[in-house]
Parts: structure tokens; C-alpha cells; sequence
């Protein structure tokens, strides 16, 4: 720009760079102007004229002039910095053109050099296929040269071992006799180093000809007759050097193999020589022999040695009279035999099951001492390719089988010593000592008498058909659900004790309960003992150790919830005829609840987890064929009319002839059903009892006139023989409801969780019997009502004079109610103090209602019966204040609300009569609009919606019932029909037309 060539630039580059701010550029450009311009041209006080620094003032003229230098010094710099800023801006462009360009040169060479090398990629790549080709076709053949070798190799080996083997067959082809000198066959047969060998070569051997004798067989039918020269060769007689020939002498050679090696495995185990059993089992395992000797090591073992009847016997016999543990510090003292020792814990763990519990967990815990040290030794001895899997298998088959069966058969079977301890027991024989071991001589010593000798056991059959018996113990003679016969424990407890008598029917409920604890301990133990064994081969060998001992189980359980229904029954007739009455009893019900539990954590144990949910709500419900009446009667109350054989099944059976299904009489909600219904009853029949004679006669004859403290107590003797029962029936059954409930979400619904059927089965069941003890408890409740205002009624019949409402003297006492009043409010006492102590939320308040509100209506009823003169309407308005204020205890509003509306009904005895206008037209009729209370309060609401067509319809309206009231209660006043009011009597003033204009002027 012309004349600016010399001026100083304005515009610095690094202006444009970071920070950049266009109000900071704006104020660097033009501070140097506004600053000089400030400068010059003074200053001036605020809100003042200019001045110069001199203090002359500057004139506007002057001012104008500085503003308008100013501003042309700022155009300049503007224009200055517009041409510095545009000449910037072209260097900018510039500069930004060459990078373009050198940035269009330097990619076009990168992607020039790209292209190059992807040309290269793809020859090395083409390179690198042709030597994997390459490689691959060297690599095949190589492998089919590999191949060829090896099949070569094979065919060579398998020619050498043929070679071998044809001159070992010719060898023992020409041995003379099957059973003569061995030394004559090669070294490899008779070195005692080589017999591994020799028994694997003479194995192969024996296959061989056996493969050729049967090649022979098939063709034996193309054979020449015996009589040509062909048939008449040595090979085709039999002779040496035939087939048959060397298969006889293989034979006998395995067999003097066998017996070599079969003594030397019994001299390696006398010397307990680990390395030389396994030596013999390798040479036995090359034989084909590895069952052989693998059942020889087991024999061997010495748990199995030192097994005999004898021993389990006297094991039996020690657990069955072992002493109790010492007592604890601070304990009861000595136990002795027969568990009755100070502490009710004490007793718990000395008693008999526990003893034998204790002693089989014992002899268990010996099982797994030496079940652990026989495993070891058979990893160390069965080192062949099946390892030791095959011998721990039959060990532990045998262990159960042989020992665990034989000690369960001992402790559970009825036959068994432990059996008749616990049967020897519960006769009250002494304890189970020496009693049980008495009885037990006969049934477990020797072979004749008892349970079948133990060295010929037969396995799990035998086991099966002697444990039938175990379920018939418990039915009351009937057939075992297996076929045996019943009634073995009754007549083992019957046999066992000196004081027991024989009998047919079943065993007590504490023998039931022992068998059954001690069946429990034992599936514990058993199961106990499988897991360890299974842990102890763990890693050595796969046993399902667990299967094969609960295959000794369904023997014992297969009709396992029959037997504990079986004792809930006995256990239940058992308590309930310690009951002192046929009253309902809460702790009974408690009782029933806690053995019910106690069975279902048996169930829970005792069915596994596929039956264990069916099993526990059999026992909470359970519903069976109805049986025969014979059968009913023979069960009697003992609680055992079930057939077994019908609750083992599950109650799916049809009933025989067509008879309903039935609960089972030991399942608790069938216990708790009967036990609730026949307190009801006695209740009610407490309530029925005694008809008419009650209190009104009792104070007639008795007291004549009626004291407030012979009130009481006749009054007390009333509620408290006959409707207290009822309500303590009452408040007993919601106890046992709650009850149930808790057990149900405590024991029932956690045990039914796994099964949704059977849950709402038995939850289905519960409510139905919760919806049963509810109306019963509706019954009780009303039956009590009804009673209890029966004596009312008769007492206020029988007791109110009408001597009492018409005094013939003045001297009428106010000091105490009339005789009748005494009586009534003593019973209304009495009753709502016993509905407080046994009645409780809903059920009092329903109650105490009830009798409120019936009370109220026999007080009307009761009032219009008689005639009041001003006395003695003063007279029944203090006994109505007394009734009021009995009825005001019970702490329920109606009650109020009735006694106030009867309240202002006597107002109508007792005012003056030209204030009865006034008082019907007042306080009556507001109270007769409010209806008694709450009662009426929709029928007010009704009312009040339709009254216009109500009275269209001449439906009586408030005003109407107030004249009727009116005219019921005015009536009996003793001056009804003589005084008057304003000219008229009362009869005519409060009837017809008068009443409804007296009425209607309010």
C-alpha cells in the first residue's frame, strides 16, 4: 500500500497462533491510539466539563475536535491493519499451495512403492504355496514308506511269535500225557522266573488250538469215513500230536501253573509279602484267572477271617448290656443298665437304641480302619490293566453283604438279638440287659433257632425274605405287606419280659418308637459307612459304594410309612387315654405335633429323595381303604385300624365293596380332627346338660332373696360349669389351629418343598380342616350364646316380681337392684370375665357382640311384661343403669349404643306426663333416628335416599316407628289411661290421629 512502506507493521503472526482471542487482537491493535488520544485532552471531575492541565477548561469545540482526531487515527490503523492482514493472508495461501503440492509428490511415490511391494507379496506368497506343496507330497511319502515299513516290521514279528509259538505247540503236542513230567517243555515253561511269560504263551497257545478244534469241528461233517486209510492217521484218532492232544496238555499245564502260583500268593500273604502277591496276581492276571485270585485275596482278608455267628452274636449281646457313659460333671448319678439316670439327657443317651446306635457305629468305624488298609494293599498288589477296580468291587460287595447284612439282620430283624433286647425292654424286664441277652440265646445261637447261621448267607435274597417279617411287627397280627406273618415283635416283647403278658395285639407305643429311633440310627450308620468307603477307594477305583448299601434297604423300608403311621397311632391312643376328660387339650394337640415332626425327620431320612415328599405327607394326611368292620373292631382305640399293607400302597387302592376311603387313624390331621371333634362335643354337651334348672331355681330354693355375693357365686357356678367349658373348647381349638399352622410352615412345607403335588395336597387338606375347626368354633361359640340367654331369660322369668315395678308403699329402697337384676348382672359378669380369660381377638369381640345385642333384646322383651308405676319405674331404670354398666365392661360399642337407646326408651316410665310430648318429640325421637347405633346406619342411609317414595308408597317413615315405640312403652306406665294432659288421657293422646298431630306440629 503507497505510503505505508515505511510504517512499522502492525499485525504479528504469532498473534493468529494458540490463545488466539479477537477482543485481545482488537485492543493491541488500537490501545497505542486511544491511549495518546486520553492523553491529550485532560481530565474532568466527575459529572464536569473537561480541562486542560493547566485547569483551563477545554471548550465542546475543542473536544469535537480531539474525538474527530482520534477517530481518524483509528480508520488509518484499521485500513493499515486490513492491508497488513490481507498481505498476511496471501503469504498463508501461498505457503499452503507448496505443502499441497509436496504432499500430492510424496503420496504418489508411497503409493507408487506399494504397488511394488504387493508385487512382491504375491511372488512370495506363490513361493511359499509351492514349498507347502512341495512339502506336503515329501510328508506323504515318507508316511506310506513309514507305513510300509512298519506293516513290515509287524508281518516280521508276527512271523518270529508264530515260529515261537508253533515250536511251543509242537512242544506240548508232543509231551507224552497231559499230567507227566512238565520238565520236559522248554525252559520258559518251568523256570520259576519266566512263569508271567509262560502263563501268557501257554494262554495264547490254548486259544489257538481251541480256534483250530473248532475250525475242525465245522468241518467235521466233509470228513472221510473212520473205516478210509485217511481217517486211520494218528491227528485224526486223537493221539499225540493231535488237536485234542495238546488241548489236554495245555490244560493240565494251567492247572500245575495255577496251583504253583495260587501257593506261592498263599505264602506271599502269611508273610504279609506285598511284592510277591503281586507278582502271583500278574502271573494269575496272564492266566485269564483274575476273578480267581482277586476272590482269593479277598477270602484272605483277615476282616473276613475273623468273621463268625458267634462273634456278631456277642457283639449284640455287649451292645445290647453295655454300660452307659460316666456322668457328666453336676449329672444325676449313675444310669446303671436300665438308663434311668438323674438328667432327662442322661437318659437320652444311656437308653438301649442309643446304646446299640453307639456300639454299630463302633463296629462301623473298625469296618473303615481296615477297609482303608485293605485298600492300600490292593493298589499295591492288582497292578494289571483293570487295576485294583475289579477286586475292591467284590471286597466291598462282600463287606456288605456278609458283615453290614449280618449285623443289620442281628440289630433289626424281629428274629435278631437286638430286636429282642428292645422288645425285653418295654416289658419292663430289666433294662435290656440280661433279659435280652436270655431271649437272644435262643434266637441267635447255633443254627438251629434264629436267624440262618451267617457263614451260609446267600447274599441280598435270603436278607430280603427274612426282613418281611420286620413290618408285620408292628400291625396287630395281620399279613405282613411282604407275605410274612405278623405280630413277631408282640409276641417277642410278650416272651422277652417276666411281667409282660403274651399277646396278639400289637407292641406299645415306646417299643414302636425304640424300632423305629433305632432303624433310623442304623440307616444313618449304614449310609455313614458308605460314604466313608466310598471316600477311602476314592482314586483308587470307581465303587458306587452308596448304591450297594442302600440294596440292603427295601427289604426294611419297603412298607417304611406304614410303620410310622402304626406308632403315631398307638402313641396317640396311648396319650389320649391319660387324659383326665374328653376336654380339648391344647398341649394333647402339642404332643401329636412334636411325634408328627419327629416321624417326618424319620421319613425325611428313612424314603430318599424320590419318596421322601410322598412319605411326609402321608404322615400329615393319608387317606386309605375303609377296612372291615371286624377289622375296625378289633383295632379298637388303640389308633392301628389302618391296613398296613393300604398305607405302604399309598391309600391308591379302591376300597374293598366299595367303602369310602378313610384317613388313616395315624396321620395328624385325622388325630387332631378326632381329638377337636370330640371336645366340641363334650363342650356342647356340657353346655345341653342340666335342661332347665339353673340359677333361678337354685336362688329360689336355696337363697330366696338374692345377695350380690350369692349372685357371684351362683353365677360363677353357672359359667364356669357350663359355658366357660364351652369358650375354653373354643379358644383350645383356635390354639391348636395356630399350632398346626406353625408346624405346617415349620415341619410339613419344607419337607413337601421338592414335590408341588404333594404340597398342595396336604395344604389343601390343612385348610379344609382350619375351615372344619372354624365352624366348630362358630358352633361352640353360638351353642354358648344360646345357653347362656336360656338361663337368662329363665332367670329373669323366674326372679322379677311385679310387686318389684308396683310398690304399694312409699317406702320403696333404692339401695341395691332387685333380685332379678342382682342375678342377671352377676351372670353377664361372669360371662364377660370368662370370655376375657379364654376368648381372644375376632372370637371375643364376635361374642361379646352377640350377647350385647341379645341381651338387649330380652331387657325390651323383658320390660314389656310388666307395669311401672313411678317408683318403681325408678326402680328398673337403676337396674337398667346396673345391666348398662356390666354391658359397658365388655368393651364393645354396640353394646353402648343399645344400652343408651334402652335408656331413653324408660325415660317414657319415669317422666311426668305432660313432659312426654316433649320427650318423644326430643331425646326419643333423635335416638329412635339413630337407631340403637351402628346397626342401623345403612338402613338410615337407605332411608334418608328414599324417603319421598317411601312415603309415596306408605312405607312407615322414622317418625311413624317413633309413634308405634312411643305408643308400646307410654302403654305401660301405671297411669296410662287416667292421666291427662291438656284434657285428654294418654291412651288418646298417643294413639291415632292425636300421636300423628302431636307428631307433626314439630
Amino acid at each position: 500500500m503507497p505510503g505505508h512502506a515505511s510504517t512499522p507493521a502492525l499485525i504479528n503472526p504469532e498473534y493468529f497462533k494458540a490463545d488466539f482471542s479477537v477482543d485481545g487482537f482488537l485492543v493491541k491493535l488500537t490501545q497505542d491510539v486511544l491511549e495518546r488520544g486520553g492523553a491529550g485532552g485532560g481530565g474532568g471531575g466527575a459529572g464536569g466539563a473537561a480541562t486542560r492541565a493547566d485547569g483551563a477548561p477545554i471548550s465542546n469545540e475543542e473536544c469535537a475536535a480531539a474525538t474527530i482526531d482520534r477517530v481518524q487515527r483509528l480508520i488509518k490503523r484499521f485500513i493499515q491493519a486490513e492491508y497488513e492482514i490481507a498481505s498476511l493472508g496471501q503469504d498463508v495461501t501461498a505457503k499452503l499451495a507448496e505443502l499441497h503440492g509436496a504432499a500430492d509428490a510424496d503420496e504418489a511415490h508411497y503409493k507408487a512403492e506399494v504397488r511394488t511391494l504387493e508385487r512382491l507379496a504375491e511372488r512370495i506368497k506363490a513361493g511359499i504355496r509351492d514349498i507347502d506343496g512341495r512339502v506336503s507330497a515329501v510328508s506323504q511319502t515318507a508316511t506310506r514308506v513309514g507305513d510300509r515299513l512298519q506293516t513290515a516290521e509287524g508281518l516280521r514279528v508276527r512271523c518270529l511269535e508264530a515260529q515261537e509259538l508253533i515250536a511251543h505247540l509242537q512242544a506240548f503236542s508232543c509231551h507224552a500225557a497231559p499230567d507227566g513230567d512238565w520238565g520236559k517243555l522248554p525252559p520258559l515253561f518251568t523256570n520259576d522266573a519266566t512263569f508271567a511269560e509262560a502263563a501268557a504263551v501257554s494262554r495264547r497257545l490254548a486259544l489257538l488250538a481251541g480256534d483250530v478244534a473248532a475250525a475242525k469241528q465245522r468241518t467235521r461233517m466233509g470228513a472221510p469215513p473212520l473205516d478210509s486209510p485217511s481217517a486211520q492217521t494218528p491227528g485224526n484218532l486223537g493221539g499225540i500230536g493231535s488237536v485234542e492232544h495238546t488241548l489236554r496238555v495245555l490244560e493240565g499245564y494251567a492247572n500245575w501253573l495255577e496251583n504253583r502260583v495260587v501257593g506261592r500268593f498263599d505264602a506271599a500273604v502269611a508273610d504279609d509279602d506285598l511284592a510277591g502277591q503281586a507278582a502271583a496276581v500278574a502271573i494269575m492276571t496272564e492266566l485269564g484267572k483274575e476273578r480267581s485270585i482277586a476272590q482269593r485275596w479277598v477270602a484272605s482278608r483277615p476282616m473276613f477271617l475273623a468273621f463268625s455267628p458267634e462273634v456278631l452274636d456277642d457283639w449284640v449281646r455287649r451292645a445290647s448290656k453295655q454300660a452307659p457313659p460316666p456322668p457328666r460333671a453336676g449329672g444325676g448319678g449313675d444310669g446303671g443298665d436300665g438308663g434311668d439316670g438323674g438328667e432327662d439327657e442322661g437318659e437320652q443317651e444311656c437308653d438301649l437304641v442309643s446304646r446299640q446306635a453307639r456300639a454299630l457305629a463302633a463296629l462301623f468305624r473298625d469296618m473303615h480302619a481296615s477297609v482303608k488298609d485293605d485298600v492300600a494293599a490292593a493298589a499295591c498288589v492288582f497292578r494289571g490293566p483293570s487295576g485294583p477296580g475289579l477286586v475292591l468291587e467284590m471286597y466291598l460287595t462282600r463287606l456288605l453283604e456278609q458283615n453290614v447284612q449280618a449285623a443289620l439282620e442281628r440289630l433289626l430283624l424281629p428274629g435278631g438279638m437286638g430286636m429282642a433286647a428292645l422288645a425285653a425292654a418295654a416289658a419292663g424286664a430289666g433294662g435290656g440287659g440280661g433279659a435280652a441277652s436270655g431271649s437272644a440265646g435262643g434266637a441267635g445261637g447255633g443254627s438251629g433257632g434264629g436267624a440262618p447261621g451267617l457263614a451260609a448267607t446267600g447274599g441280598l435274597g435270603s436278607f430280603r425274605e427274612r426282613a418281611t417279617s420286620f413290618a408285620a411287627s408292628f400291625s396287630a397280627g395281620g399279613a405282613a405287606p411282604g407275605g410274612g406273618s405278623g405280630g413277631n415283635l408282640a409276641a417277642l416283647a410278650g416272651s422277652a419280659g417276666s411281667g409282660s403278658t403274651g399277646g396278639a395285639g400289637p407292641p406299645p407305643a415306646a417299643l414302636q418308637r425304640a424300632q423305629l429311633r433305632l432303624l433310623a440310627e442304623a440307616y444313618g450308620k449304614t449310609s455313614r459307612l458308605a460314604l466313608n468307603l466310598e471316600r477311602a477307594v476314592r482314586g483308587v477305583a470307581a465303587v458306587d459304594v452308596l448304591s450297594m448299601a442302600e440294596s440292603l434297604w427295601p427289604a426294611l423300608l419297603g412298607a417304611y410309612p406304614s410303620l410310622e403311621l402304626d406308632w403315631l397311632a398307638a402313641a396317640c391312643a396311648e396319650e389320649a387315654a391319660q387324659l383326665d376328660s374328653p376336654e380339648l387339650s391344647v398341649p394333647f394337640c402339642l404332643a401329636l405335633m412334636r411325634n408328627s415332626a419327629e416321624a417326618t425327620a424319620r421319613a425325611l431320612k428313612l424314603s430318599g429323595p424320590a419318596h421322601a415328599a410322598r412319605s411326609a405327607r402321608m404322615l400329615f394326611h393319608h387317606l386309605v381303604a375303609a377296612p372291615p368292620a371286624a377289622a375296625a373292631a378289633a383295632a379298637g382305640g388303640a389308633g392301628g385300624a389302618g391296613a398296613p399293607g393300604d398305607a405302604g400302597a399309598g391309600g391308591a387302592g379302591a376300597a374293598a365293596g366299595g367303602a369310602a376311603p378313610a384317613a388313616h387313624p395315624g396321620c395328624l390331621l385325622e388325630q387332631l380332627a378326632r381329638h377337636i371333634i370330640g371336645g366340641v362335643e363334650h363342650s356342647l354337651d356340657l353346655c345341653s346338660a342340666g335342661g332347665g334348672g339353673g340359677l333361678g331355681g337354685l336362688l329360689k330354693l336355696g337363697f330366696g332373696s338374692a345377695t350380690a355375693a350369692s349372685s357371684r357365686d351362683a353365677a360363677a357356678a353357672f359359667v364356669g360349669g357350663k359355658v366357660r367349658k364351652a369358650l375354653e373348647a373354643a379358644h383350645a381349638a383356635g390354639g391348636v389351629m395356630a399350632a398346626l399352622q406353625a408346624h405346617f410352615s415349620d415341619v410339613v412345607s419344607p419337607a413337601l418343598a421338592a414335590s408341588p403335588a404333594e404340597l398342595s395336597a396336604a395344604s389343601g387338606a390343612a385348610l379344609a380342616l382350619m375351615r372344619a375347626a372354624e365352624g366348630s368354633i362358630s358352633v361352640v361359640l353360638r351353642k354358648s350364646v344360646d345357653a347362656f340367654m336360656l338361663q337368662l331369660e329363665r332367670v329373669l322369668g323366674g326372679e322379677q316380681r311385679k310387686a318389684d315395678f308396683m310398690p304399694r308403699d312409699s317406702a320403696v329402697s333404692f339401695d341395691k337392684p332387685t333380685s332379678a337384676c342382682l342375678l342377671g348382672t352377676a351372670l353377664l359378669a361372669a360371662l364377660g370375665s370368662s370370655a376375657r380369660d379364654t376368648l381372644a381377638g375376632a372370637n371375643r369381640r364376635a361374642f361379646l357382640t352377640e350377647v350385647s345385642r341379645r341381651t338387649h333384646a330380652l331387657l325390651l322383651a323383658h320390660m314389656c311384661r310388666f307395669s311401672f308405676s313411678p317408683m318403681g319405674a325408678l326402680k328398673w331404670k337403676e337396674d337398667v343403669n346396673e345391666y348398662a354398666e356390666v354391658l359397658a365392661g365388655f368393651g364393645v360399642p354396640a353394646a353402648n349404643d343399645d344400652m343408651a337407646h334402652l335408656q331413653q326408651l324408660v325415660n317414657v316410665l319415669v317422666v311426668a306426663p305432660d313432659s312426654l310430648l316433649g320427650l318423644v318429640n326430643g331425646s326419643l325421637r333423635m335416638a329412635h333416628r339413630r337407631g340403637g347405633g351402628a346397626r342401623a346406619h345403612g338402613a338410615r342411609r337407605a332411608a334418608a335416599r328414599g324417603a319421598s317414595s317411601r312415603r309415596r308408597a306408605g312405607v312407615p317413615t322414622a317418625r311413624c316407628r317413633a309413634r308405634r315405640d312411643a305408643l308400646r312403652f307410654i302403654a305401660l306406665r301405671e297411669d296410662f289411661r287416667t292421666a291427662k294432659v291438656d284434657g285428654k288421657t294418654l291412651q288418646e293422646l298417643f294413639s291415632g290421629e292425636g300421636m300423628e298431630g302431636q307428631l307433626g306440629a314439630r
